[in-house]
């Protein structure tokens, strides 16, 4: 077996980890751009960034005006901003979104390149050095180079990002930061950072390294599953929690997604679900699809779950989402046509097609 790993963010994690690595932010930069939303104000990120930051000496300018569905049309103003500021780094404090909005930033102060341009993958300049530090646990984001943006006009969300040019050199996690999360919140995220860990272990391109990790991964999501069902955590789960997310963002590194990403895009856009949802409600149809083709590998995730089949997995996954919602066929025809090509691209283990694609969101929605 052929294989390549890399991973060039620095993890740090624990509680006070901000606090007692200060020196490393002043190895990173002298002027930091600081990306958030209101709500960190509230679990102590920003003052521990804030507290770090002036006793290293370091100029900063926060925005949190992040916001929590990022479009490409409005990256331009946060790239301008950190360049006109003269920022050396940039530091992004929120969830999958505000990391994304913080790497994308990223590039755009480094490079005077319109917003469009993203998506080339080539920069004349390297993008500035991003920390990232997560306050939700769920998409990874702080430890991949990618990041996803909403094409407004084309009602479509699109990745862009690769190895070379751009990864978070810091990822530290705190779960203190995560203490003030409404717990559907909390269970969405979880079942987001479960979605790729499924995604890549059944992958066609799947290996030694995503089966260890995914198995991981649900290894601890089990471990935390009456947690996510009542709403309770203890700061222990949280910490598993958090841990699962950084996990996730390694398999997105090294195997990317299938289907269910794709077809959960629509579900974001036109319903508004949070991506952990949108993914999650998903999950027990498209194992349903393609369980046929990897019914060994499937029997042994279901077995770390602590399911016995695919009918219990689904179970499991209504039991923390909770989500019920009425659809109609033109709606889901809809999402077929917005999604179908970027889910039949994926290395899914069952080919996927137009007709497959909608009898997974009808066995899922309707």
């Amino acid at each position: 077996m052929e294989l390549t790993f890399y991973l060039p963010t620095k993890i740090i994690m624990g509680k006070h980890c901000v606090l007692q690595n200060a020196g490393l932010f002043s190895k990173t930069g002298k002027r930091a751009f600081v990306i958030t939303y209101p709500v960190c104000y509230e679990n102590g990120s920003v003052d521990d960034i804030g507290t770090v930051l002036e006793q290293q000496g370091i100029e900063y300018l926060v925005t949190s005006e992040g916001p929590a569905n990022p479009e490409l049309g409005q990256m331009k103003k946060f790239g301008d901003t950190a360049a006109d500021f003269g920022a050396d780094m940039i530091i992004g404090i929120g969830g999958g979104s505000i990391l994304d909005t913080a790497k994308t930033a990223a590039v755009l102060a480094a490079n005077k390149i319109p917003p469009g341009e993203l998506y080339l993958n080539k920069y004349e300049n390297r993008p500035l050095p991003v920390i990232c530090i997560p306050t939700t646990a769920g998409t990874g984001s702080e430890v991949t180079p990618y990041s996803v943006l909403t094409i407004k006009e084309k009602n479509i969300k699109k990745s862009f990002g690769n190895e070379d040019l751009m990864s978070p050199v810091f990822a530290f996690l705190d779960a203190r930061y995560t203490e003030t999360l409404p717990a559907q919140i909390a269970a969405d995220c979880a079942v987001d950072a479960l979605s790729h860990g499924i995604e890549g272990y059944l992958s066609t391109k799947s290996n030694w390294v995503s089966d260890m990790v995914g198995m991981a991964i649900f290894n601890n999501f089990k471990d935390c599953t009456p947690a996510l069902q009542e709403g309770v955590f203890t700061f222990e789960e949280r910490e598993k929690l958090l841990f699962n997310a950084a996990l996730s963002g390694i398999m997105i590194n090294h195997m990317r997604t299938l289907a269910v990403h794709a077809m959960g895009y629509p579900l974001s856009i036109h319903r508004k679900l949070s991506h952990g949802c949108a993914c999650g409600v998903l999950l027990g149809s498209f194992m349903k699809y393609i369980y046929g083709e990897c019914s060994k590998k499937a029997d042994a995730m279901y077995a770390a779950l602590g399911v016995k089949d695919t009918e219990g997995f689904s179970a499991l996954i209504s039991s923390i989402l909770k989500y019920t919602d009425n659809y109609s066929i033109s709606e889901l025809e809809k999402y077929t046509l917005e999604s179908f090509e970027a889910a039949a691209a994926k290395p899914n283990p069952r080919a996927v097609d137009r007709q497959a694609v909608l009898e997974i969101y009808k066995r899922a929605l309707l």
